[in-house]
């Protein structure tokens, strides 16, 4: 990945609310969920290509893909593109010949 890309680390919770107005919090993982942001600059007209026909194989992100933590080359084998089969889960942006740019949020998923 290329500068500018982030990751982080999340829990999934589950909070019961009752009817006396009381909460109560568990996690539905025993360890967290990756998501990250990757943030490419400086592509070609191929890369960029090669980007979007990925994203489309991926149904749009509705299914799931193994993604190499670049960081520290771990492979995560349930991986989707966040907000799957909307507009917004890939943003490309062109501004001349060589000048392509990428924004994508990969989530790692679990059952």
């Amino acid at each position: 990945m290329q500068y500018g890309s982030s990751r982080e680390r999340r829990w999934r919770n589950k909070v019961l609310r009752f009817l006396d107005g009381q909460e109560q919090s568990f996690r539905l993982t025993s360890s967290p969920l990756r998501r990250w942001v990757v943030r490419a600059e400086l592509l070609d007209e191929g890369e960029l290509t090669n980007l979007l026909q990925f994203f489309e194989e991926q149904q749009c992100g509705a299914s799931t893909f193994s993604f190499t933590d670049p960081d520290d080359g771990t492979t995560y084998p349930s991986c989707c593109f966040e907000g799957a089969g909307e507009q917004s889960a890939v943003t490309l942006l062109w501004s001349g010949e060589q000048r392509g740019a990428v924004e994508l949020v990969i989530r790692e998923i679990r059952s």
